[in-house]
């Protein structure tokens, strides 16, 4: 595995999930702040590599 995919599942593991709930952030502000330009693109990615939107995380709790 070459850095940049490294990197990129750091971002994805402990920044997206860590965003999502624990800070209870949308979609769109969480793409950008681990690195995306564009909504679609990480929506995509995001999928890809957990098997679930973002969307799905909305409204879960670090308890559950």
């Amino acid at each position: 595995m070459n850095p940049t995919n490294t990197t990129n599942q750091y971002y994805y593991a402990f920044g997206a999930h860590y965003q999502f709930i624990e800070k209870k952030k949308k979609p769109i502000d969480v793409c950008y702040e681990v690195g995306f330009e564009n909504l679609s693109h990480f929506s995509y990615a995001f999928k890809k590599h957990f098997g679930y939107a973002p969307t799905a995380l909305i409204g879960q709790t670090s308890s559950q």
